[in-house]
């Protein structure tokens, strides 16, 4: 969705640019603000499960988010309030590249309380987009959990706590030039020294000098 609203750019891993701006994008949880970069190389995102509603604010931020100049995401989570039988899901996909994918998310609460809980596990052989064609060195995974407890005292008046969890581990692709370095031959270049050492000339000196690669 953020993707499709004019003006936002894509860029690799993940990152996008608003209106032309590099690291201006502002991510606003359930009214948190969030200023970090959203991307695999920097952090990792709370499972899409999670969300119960995403809007796009683009142009002038309002007053409310500042900070950053160019998009707001404003997300909503979900919330188990109201929801007096558990409800949830489990899922697995395989897919290109060896890619795992498994998650879960659960709600349950009645009218005072309720909590939510939803994680995701990723876990491939193309991790990061690589510089070639072809993968190489590009293995990773994450794990992201998100949790969200509510208590309503009344109609107007609801307390609530947001958890998150999330790690990652990835390699650092690499090209072909990496893989294959140009060999390197030694070539032998005489140096000749007229100083005298104890009356005598001294001989010849031969450096071993890199050749041409």
């Amino acid at each position: 969705m953020t993707l499709s609203t004019p003006g936002v750019a894509a860029d690799s891993n993940g990152l996008f640019h608003g209106l032309g701006d590099h690291a201006q994008n502002s991510f606003s949880v359930d009214g948190q603000a969030i200023t970090d970069q959203q991307s695999k190389v920097f952090s990792n995102q709370i499972p899409l499960d999670s969300v119960q509603s995403l809007e796009v604010i683009s142009g002038a931020p309002p007053a409310e988010f500042g900070d950053k100049t160019s998009v707001v995401i404003k997300v909503t989570t979900r919330s188990g309030l109201d929801t007096p039988r558990p409800t949830g899901s489990v899922y697995s996909s395989y897919g290109s590249f060896g890619s795992v994918n498994t998650g879960f998310n659960l709600a349950m609460g009645k009218k005072k309380a309720g909590d939510f809980i939803a994680g995701n596990f990723l876990d491939t052989d193309r991790f990061l987009d690589p510089p070639e064609f072809k993968v190489l060195h590009d293995r990773g995974n994450e794990t992201n959990v998100f949790n969200r407890a509510d208590y309503r005292f009344n109609a107007n008046d609801t307390v609530q706590l947001n958890l998150g969890y999330t790690r990652s581990w990835f390699q650092t692709p690499n090209t072909y030039d990496n893989l294959n370095p140009p060999n390197s031959t030694v070539r032998w270049l005489p140096v000749h020294c007229p100083r005298r050492i104890s009356g005598r000339r001294s001989a010849p000196t031969t450096l071993r000098l890199p050749g041409p690669t």
